[in-house]
């Protein structure tokens, strides 16, 4: 790695976590969404770095996206056409500076929303489990064969419903698994 371009990692990393503190306060206690919580740079390139040879030009979508800063590493590490989904107008609007962002509640996207990506990121936000529940099996139901569902904070292993673990971390509770193709009944 030359200086200039561990330079350039080191500082977008910095202005992505000085962006994360900026959010981290905001919020409604009452709301049945998670307020936008910082995560950590390292672990979300770590997992992007392991999960396909060559991401360029891919589609990715982080679910609850807030200020976009998942967006925005997909697109300058890894060349991704980055996308959004976040409920909160003003995390929708400062996202939106690093790819095409829809603010509306994940579980009222329209049918099929999930369908077009390479790689979802979700960090299941919902307080309820049920509605996480939900949400991922929706997303996991709408996804195309061989896209990768990553991200943290997982209840239920993907690798325990047939999909193939890229990056499985169970220990930590997060990891990225691809979306296998459907298993038909051969018989006669």
């Amino acid at each position: 790695m030359t200086l200039d371009v561990f330079t350039a990692t080191q500082q977008t990393i910095r202005n992505v976590q000085q962006e994360e503190h900026r959010w981290f306060a905001q919020g409604d206690p009452h709301s049945p969404t998670l307020p936008w919580m910082p995560f950590q740079p390292a672990e979300f390139l770590s997992i992007l770095f392991e999960c396909v040879p060559e991401l360029a030009g891919r589609e990715f979508l982080d679910v609850g996206c807030g200020p976009g800063t998942k967006m925005r590493l997909a697109r300058h590490f890894f060349g991704m056409n980055a996308c959004g989904i976040e409920l909160d107008p003003g995390m929708a609007v400062a996202a939106g500076a690093y790819g095409h962002v829809a603010c509306l509640d994940a579980l009222e996207a329209p049918p099929g929303a999930y369908a077009g990506f390479d790689l979802i990121w979700l960090y299941r936000p919902f307080r309820d489990r049920d509605l996480e529940d939900k949400l991922e099996e929706r997303i996991r139901n709408e996804m195309k064969v061989g896209a990768i569902l990553a991200g943290g904070q997982w209840e239920t292993c993907p690798a325990e419903l047939g999909w193939h673990p890229v990056v499985d971390d169970w220990e930590l509770r997060r990891g990225a698994w691809m979306k296998p193709r459907p298993v038909t009944d051969l018989t006669l």
